[in-house]
């Protein structure tokens, strides 16, 4: 990884690691854990007063941080901050020694092999859940990391049950219930996007399709998705899912609530 001056990362260094610096000196400051993350006094824009707080790194699920639903804003970024999730450690090792020497080939590997990517802006959020042995990546800024009930589905039981929503990736049966909902934006710059997918394969297909213009990425979504909608503030969509289906919400938060109605088969 790279670092610029007053930037901090984390890192679990373990027994038999090789840890080399070269071009500059720092600070290395020794942290406890505590669930997922614990703040730890450094330089820079690092809040030693927020257990929230997480900054660039590389955290290993189980290992470096619980496994669990979470939401994480970006606080501080001078370009923009990368969050990327790979479903296991050999995806991440397989993306790690893959020739990335052009911004290209960075986005290639990480396309070829992981499972999920959200570049954040300062005051941006997302929404996603860990599973044991997912491998998380951040990069470019630093943020608070928030978790969540561990499983979104847990509180949507019963009629007329509702939930916030962020921008993120839900599977269904493992973080919503299948069921009829109806889906409203309650924020969002320039509106929101509410794609589903059939099941995992589907979503994977999407993601490790090359989509660096709005053409390829519509087409990506036009290949693989089920369902593609744009809404804007206040607008609702109506969503019938699935078990096994996964929703990728994009630019906005909104409410989930269930939908019941007497036109349903």
């Amino acid at each position: 990884m790279y670092l610029d001056e007053a930037e901090s990362a984390f890192l679990a260094l373990r027994s038999g690691y090789v840890f080399v610096v070269s071009s500059g000196n720092g600070v290395l400051t020794k942290i406890s854990l505590d669930m997922f993350t614990k703040a730890v006094d450094n330089t820079g824009v690092w809040d030693s007063s927020n257990s929230s707080a997480i900054s660039t790194g590389v955290f290993f699920v189980g290992e470096d941080i619980a496994e669990g639903q979470y939401s994480f804003a970006c606080t501080y970024s001078t370009f923009g901050m990368s969050l990327v999730i790979f479903e296991s450690r050999d995806d991440y090792v397989k993306y790690f020694r893959s020739s990335r020497f052009t911004f290209g080939e960075e986005s290639d590997a990480i396309d070829a092999n992981a499972s999920e990517r959200k570049q954040l802006y300062e005051d941006n959020d997302y929404s996603f859940y860990l599973r044991e042995g997912n491998v998380l990546m951040l990069n470019g800024g630093i943020g608070n990391l928030e978790r969540l009930d561990d499983n979104i589905a847990d509180d949507m039981q019963g009629d007329n049950s509702t939930i916030f929503l962020y921008s993120g990736l839900y599977f269904i049966d493992n973080d919503i219930n299948e069921s009829r909902y109806a889906f409203t934006c309650i924020e969002t710059s320039f509106g929101m996007s509410v794609i589903v997918f059939e099941n995992r394969n589907t979503y994977l297909g999407y993601f490790r399709t090359y989509r660096s213009t709005n053409g390829e990425e519509n087409a990506a979504i036009e290949q693989n998705a089920l369902i593609s909608l744009y809404i804007y503030e206040g607008q609702t969509c109506f969503l019938n899912l699935n078990p096994g289906m996964v929703v990728l919400l994009n630019n906005g938060n909104g409410i989930l609530e269930t939908a019941i109605v007497n036109w349903a088969p």
